[in-house]
Order: structure tokens, then sequence, then C-alpha cells
């Protein structure tokens, strides 16, 4: 049962970073986000990816401090890049 608990986690957060580059793949397609809000919620997501790999391989299970800190970033990720795309500062160029 623990392990199927593990896959159910594991699960939940590959989801949570695909509908996150998901966002980031939009926002760069739609002019939403520009290269360098782009580059830089890229750079977290990649840093989160990193992390989840890690705890992956270390014993292939995900204990309370490893999720919340995986959920915390992906949280601040998720508002730093709703926050990118909806700010109204454009470059009029």
């Amino acid at each position: 049962m623990a392990s199927a608990q593990h896959r159910d986690a594991y699960h939940q957060f590959d989801s949570q970073i695909a509908k996150q580059q998901r966002s980031i793949d939009r926002g760069i397609a739609s002019g939403k986000l520009t290269p360098r809000e782009a580059e830089i919620v890229q750079d977290n997501l990649n840093h989160i990816r990193g992390a989840l790999n890690r705890y992956k391989a270390n014993d292939g299970r995900l204990d309370r401090r490893e999720r919340d800190r995986l959920q915390r970033m992906l949280d601040k990720n998720d508002r730093m890049i709703r926050k990118a795309k909806h700010n109204s500062i454009r470059r009029v160029y």
C-alpha cells in the first residue's frame, strides 16, 4: 500500500509540473511572458524537476518534508507564472 501512495504522490507532482510547463509554453506562444520572465519560471520548474528526480533516486519515497518542500516550490512558481502572464507592463516596440 505504501508504494501505491508514493506513486500517487509522484503522479501528483508530475501532473503539476506538466501543467506549469504547458502554462509557460502557452505564455511564450501568446507573448504574455517576456523572454526573461519565461527564462526565470522555466529555470524554477527545471530546479523543481531536478529535486523530484533526486528524491525519487534516493530511496523511491517522498517523506513529508520533501512533499512539503516540493509543494511550496510549485505553489510559488505557479504564482510567479500567473503574475508574469497578467502584468500589464510590456514593451511598446
